[in-house]
């Protein structure tokens, strides 16, 4: 797959937050494990996202989940149903994240019931 419309959109979201954090190119290229190059490439929109790869540029951004998700949302186009089912997968990864935090949640407080 090639980087789309979609890519460039979130890759200059991602340049805006990133400058916001004070952080550069390099220091997300390292953290990233990548060149300075096929970082740019990124914030550029010239290399396609991975679902992965975001997620890790949104932990080095400290963006929280749901920021994350909201900014893939007004990022798709819904009218395209390719893209809808991206959105009905994104969404549904959202579901299993909060499931996962009640579940820890729930597994936290029994720990604490034992001290």
């Amino acid at each position: 797959m090639s980087a789309t419309k979609t890519d460039q959109a979130i890759g200059n979201r991602i340049r805006i937050i990133r400058i916001s954090r004070n952080l550069s190119q390099e220091n997300m290229a390292e953290e990233l494990g990548l060149s300075v190059g096929a970082y740019s490439n990124l914030e550029r929109g010239k290399t396609e996202f991975t679902i992965n790869r975001y997620f890790q540029i949104g932990k080095i951004l400290k963006m929280d989940k749901n920021d994350l998700f909201d900014l893939l949302k007004e990022n798709f186009n819904l009218s395209n149903p390719e893209k809808y089912t991206i959105q009905n997968e994104l969404e549904n990864i959202k579901d299993e994240l909060k499931d996962l935090k009640n579940l820890f949640k729930g597994k936290k407080k029994a720990l604490s019931k034992k001290k």
